[in-house]
């Protein structure tokens, strides 16, 4: 069974949950605990389409060869379109070690629009 989940409580449960919604704070993505018990951003298959279709690729490793970055907003709403945990988003996003532009992000976010009401 599917749970949605509050987003003040899921910044206090984990540190890294922290981080990510505190800085995704420009969009109303819902946030779902799954039969797993894994806490994951709400998917939506056909906007992750739409978004692929965009770009003209057709999996994440062909996203990244032709060039997208993962300060890109589109990228990261793929990602949460996806449905992917937000341990998962952490590490993709918001960890050094694998966005090395991660530092960059703030400054990009800061000019996006505002979209509380979510997909």
């Amino acid at each position: 069974m599917t749970e949605y989940l509050e987003r003040e409580w899921v910044c206090l449960y984990h540190e890294s949950y922290l981080q990510v919604l505190g800085q995704e704070i420009y969009h109303g993505h819902k946030i779902i605990r799954d039969k797993h018990d894994t806490i994951r951003w709400e998917a939506f298959p056909v906007r992750e389409q739409a978004i692929m279709d965009q770009f003209g690729a057709s999996d994440l490793n062909e996203l990244f060869s032709e060039g997208a970055t993962k300060n890109n907003p589109l990228i990261r709403e793929l990602y949460r379109c996806i449905g992917y945990s937000l341990s998962g988003y952490w590490e993709v996003f918001y960890w050094n070690r694998n966005n090395d532009d991660v530092d960059d992000w703030p400054a990009i976010m800061a000019k996006l629009p505002v979209d509380l009401d979510g997909l």
